[in-house]
């Protein structure tokens, strides 16, 4: 639930709107992958934030993003 709250408060603080929207996360279940976020992508459309939304996913074992590699270098850095 969190997830999907806070991105919703960012779209509406930043008023990020129009369009396509396509949403790249891992395939955390607890995260990204549950009711809350369908029904967050579902809310979005009906309030015509965009016109259409893809939620994309990395296919099974190749699931590491960009920005992981960016958290595990902001890791490292805080542990010197």
């Amino acid at each position: 639930m969190e997830v999907a709250s806070a991105l919703l408060t960012f779209l509406q603080t930043s008023q990020i709107s129009g369009g396509t929207l396509i949403a790249c996360n891992d395939s955390c279940s607890g995260q990204n992958k549950n009711f809350q976020m369908i029904c967050l992508w579902q809310y979005l459309e009906a309030k015509k934030f965009f016109s259409c939304i893809h939620h994309k996913f990395p296919e099974d074992g190749h699931s590491y993003l960009d920005s992981d590699r960016d958290f595990g270098h902001i890791e490292v850095a805080m542990r010197c």
